[in-house]
């Protein structure tokens, strides 16, 4: 007799389930409002670069410490 053991589901799982039971419900709302949050949090390639130099730059200044 084998016991099948299923372990718990991950948060990104529970997560991509609940989404997929969203867009079986409702399609078309859910494919406007994922649309609208896409747009909201997409951030330009360009300032992605200039936040990175930012970074770099601080990072540079902290290494070597107070002149």
């Amino acid at each position: 007799m084998l016991l099948e053991i299923s372990m718990g589901k991950s948060r990104a799982e529970i997560q991509k389930a609940y989404r997929q039971r969203l867009k079986d419900k409702n399609k078309e709302e859910y494919l406007r409002k994922e649309s609208e949050r896409k747009i909201r949090i997409y951030v330009p390639s360009h300032q992605l670069f200039i936040s990175y130099q930012t970074m770099t730059a601080r990072n540079a200044i902290e290494e070597t410490g107070p002149t």
